[in-house]
This record gives structure tokens, sequence and C-alpha cells, in this order.
């Protein structure tokens, strides 16, 4: 009884088996990876390929063979550059896909191993832009990057990587350094002392708005601009603006060489979801002529995450989508993009409704009119017992519930600034002699469902999830509720002898 119940949990992901093989033709190095996507949580929609110290890849080549025999290519643009890894970005794998991937390249920087981090103790950041400013790949604004970096220790040696599109990149300082076009090696003196390094590059400003974090005794200097900032203490010095750490906040561009930034992203955000909203996907003939009420709205909620699994490509924006009826085609969808199709869906049944994104409550405020980390999305309903939230890319949350660290969270939108707080969460717990009986209620339930969910589907879990309330040798007696969405989760535990 207890394997029912957990199977029948709306589990969103699948485990994965790979295999990779490495060969060298001569100068060329050849990868080539093979998976299969099983039963249980799927950690290979994003691929590690190669460390970038070791390999400088030049191609890839991605397949997904489907459960139901179609096929999907992928080339190049799911390839991407993060901490020093290639990392190939694969959103679109469900449970039963095959997938191969194959890799082409060179032999990379082959630097000796990180030994001692690089220690950033000033950061110089200028911006110069035409007077048609945009920011963005392909943009006229311009972001010249200068870092000064400490190392201190014996033989200490970091490794510094350039952002990917990065151009003028360089290198210099008072201990030993090496420059190859995907970073530098840094290396310190035998005897520990202090050696300091300038790197630098030249890249298109991704954005007007940008968070920082500063260790103690760090700065950051920002050139040719005027800012709105929240955090950190800012100054004026010598017609540049200075933040010192320790300090963390956010920045947004007012103006760059004296021309002023329009403060636009949100109705930039607006705009492009109208966009990428037409043509507007259907919710299909199963619902053509319902008079739809709010008792119908958890099966709109199923419809879209049958359609879209909750995915991402690596380096893309949260807030901005792509064509709805390509993300439908896709099987996948960021929050935000969940959120517009669920919104689509039931404004054609005739309720109102609003996509709001959503940055976690855990992650604090950022600057009015930045979009930045608003990494969640919700659906607000309009019903006739007043309003209703919606979380179409959480698996475990039913109508009403979101993913719990949302609640209370900060909004981009005009609607309002914040969501509301959660709604009481309970974990009641009654110990007597081994048995511990557990209930819980709310948001402590939702979260319960999504760590069952990312759990292994396999005889493991249930003991997994013993011990998470009676812990180590802890076995499960009896669950219930893992498979009614909204409900409590009553669960019993039999706890190890305390002899």
């Amino acid at each position: 009884m207890i394997a029912t119940l957990l199977l029948a949990a709306q589990v969103a992901a699948a485990g994965c088996d790979v295999t990779r093989t490495e060969s060298w033709a001569g100068d060329e190095y050849r990868l080539r990876i093979d998976g299969a996507v099983g039963l249980g949580p799927l950690p290979c929609r994003t691929i590690v390929i190669a460390q970038m110290n070791d390999i400088d890849v030049s191609s890839l080549k991605a397949t997904i063979r489907h459960w139901d025999g179609a096929r999907t290519v992928f080339r190049e643009a799911r390839l991407s550059r993060s901490a020093g890894e290639w990392v190939a970005s694969l959103p679109e794998l469900r449970a039963d896909d095959r997938f191969s991937i194959r890799v082409r390249g060179k032999a990379g920087p082959g630097w000796r191993p990180e030994r001692e981090p690089a220690q950033v103790i000033e950061r110089t950041l200028r911006w110069e832009g035409s007077r048609n400013q945009t920011f963005g790949p392909g943009g006229t604004v311009r972001l010249i990057t200068k870092q000064v970096v400490r190392l201190i220790g014996p033989s200490a040696v970091a490794h510094v990587w350039f952002p990917e599109g990065s151009q003028e990149p360089h290198c210099d300082g008072s201990g030993t350094f090496r420059v190859h076009a995907l970073g530098c090696e840094l290396s310190g003196g035998e005897q520990g002392e202090e050696s300091l390094f300038t790197v630098g590059w030249v890249a298109p400003s991704p954005s007007s708005s940008f968070e920082f974090e500063l260790a103690d005794g760090e700065q950051l200097t920002l050139e040719n601009v005027d800012v709105e900032a929240v955090g950190g203490s800012l100054e004026s010095v010598e017609g540049k603006l200075r933040l010192r750490g320790p300090g963390s906040g956010s920045v947004r561009i007012t103006s760059v060489g004296g021309i002023a930034v329009p403060d636009n992203a949100l109705e930039e955000v607006n705009r492009g979801s109208r966009v990428q909203s037409m043509p507007e996907p259907s919710i299909g003939l199963d619902f053509k002529g319902v008079e739809a009420d709010s008792r119908d709205l958890g099966a709109v909620l199923d419809l879209v995450q049958s359609q879209v699994h909750r995915g991402r490509l690596i380096g893309s924006h949260p807030l901005k989508p792509r064509s709805l009826m390509k993300v439908r085609k896709s099987g996948w969808a960021t929050p935000y993009e969940s959120a517009l199709l669920l919104t689509r869906y039931l404004e054609q049944l005739g309720f109102e409704a609003d996509a709001i994104p959503v940055r976690p409550s855990g992650a604090g405020a950022v600057v009015d009119g930045a979009p930045l980390g608003f990494t969640g999305a919700v659906v607000r309903v309009a019903t006739e017992n007043g309003f209703v939230w919606m979380d179409p890319s959480c698996a475990a949350c039913a109508v009403g519930e979101i993913d719990p660290p949302l609640w209370s969270g900060m909004t981009f939108s005009a609607l309002l600034s914040q969501l509301p707080e959660a709604p009481e969460s309970k974990v009641e717990q009654v110990l007597a002699g081994r048995i511990l009986d557990v209930r819980l209620v709310g948001p402590a339930a939702t979260r319960l469902r999504q760590t069952i969910m990312s759990m292994p589907r396999d005889a493991t879990r249930g003991r997994r999830i013993a011990e998470l309330f009676g812990g180590l040798g802890a076995e499960l007696t009896s669950i219930e509720g893992t498979d009614r969405l909204g409900e409590p989760i009553v669960i019993r535990v039999e706890t190890q002898s305390r002899k």
C-alpha cells in the first residue's frame, strides 16, 4: 500500500543512465555521451561536458530520441560556459527518452590544478554607449571590466575565466601568469607572499541592472553612470560611484555618459509577454463549450502540467519568454512561461487571470524596476469567492498552493508589490514508545511532497522518508495523503530502539 501511495504522487522527473566515451584523433578531442532516462529524479537536463582547463570545445551535436519515436537535434546553441565548465542544456528530456551528445574540440589550457581561489579585492565597471542605448547581446552599450585579484599562500594557483562573448581579455600582475583565450592562470610566490594581478575584458553590457555581493575589504567602482541602488554604502568619489564591502544589494543604471536610461523594464516584460502569446495556444476541444467555474481550475492546471515540465536554458533570462506555441511544442517551460500558458488557457474559459513573476522571499528585495532574481511565477485568478493563487511549475502544488519560498516574495508587477504571507503551516508530532506519528498541513505538506518527488523511485524511498522524521534506521509504517495535492500528509514511523 505504501508503494502505491508513493508512486501515485505526481513525480515530475526521471533518473538518468549516462555513459561517456572519450578519444583523440591527432590533436582533435572527441567525446560521445549516451544516456537513457528512467524513473526517479532527472539530473541530466544539464550535463557537464568537460572542464575548460582540459578541453576547448569547438562543436556539439545533441540528439534526443523521444519515447514516441520522434527525434530532436540541437547544436552549439545549447552549449554554455559556467564556473570553468562546458555545460550542455537539454530541458526537453522526459521519462523513457534516450539521448546522445557528440563533442569535438582541442586541448584546453592545461594549467596546474587550482590550489587557492582568486580573491577579488577591487572591481571597476565602466559603461560606454551610444545615444541610442541598448543592452544585452548585440547591444550598443559596452561594459569594460577590470578586477584586482590577490593571491596569498605558498605556490597558490588560481584560474580566472573570461565571460562568453568577451573581447580584449588581458592579465597582468606582480606574480606569474599565463593567458589563454578562455582565461588566465595566476600563480603566487613560493614563500606565500601577497601577489596582485589585474584581469580585464570588454563585453556587451547584459542589462541595465545587476546584483552585487562584496566581501569584507572589497570595493566596487562604477564609472560613467548614474544609478539607483539598494544595499551597500554608495559614495561618490572624484566623479565615480563606489560601494564598499562587506555588503550585498542591487543596482539599476539610470544614465550612461549623461544619457538617461529609461525605467521601462516592466513595460518591456509585459510587451514581450503579449507578443510571445500570439498566436495564442488553444486550450483544446475537451474544454470547448464548457461553462467553467472555480471547480474547473484544477483540470486546467493539470492540463498545463501534462503539456510542459519545468526547465530552463543556462544563461537565459527568466522574464524573457519564448513563443507560447514553441513552449508547448518543446514540452518544457520556465516558471514564467508556464504561468503565461496557464493564464491564456484560463482567459479562454472566461476567467480573469494574471501571470505574476515572483522573487523568492529568502532572496530579499531589489531596487525598483530591476528585473533581477524573479525566478518564480504564479497566476492570480479572480473567482466568485475572491482571488486564488496557482503555481503551474510546482508539481506538488494544488489550486491555492504555490512553491513555499514564493509566499511573501517580491513581485515584478504593477498589480501588487509582494505576495501574501504563507497560509498556516503545521507539523504535528506524537511519539509513543518507538512509534512516531506525524501530520503535516499547508506549506509543510507541500515541501514534503517536493522532497519526496526529488527522491529516487526505488526501494530506498520509504526509508528516506522515515529517516527525515525518525532519524537513522527509522522505518516507514504508513503514509497517507501524498497523492492528494492540497491535503494534509499523515505519516507513521517506527524509530530505532533507544536502548
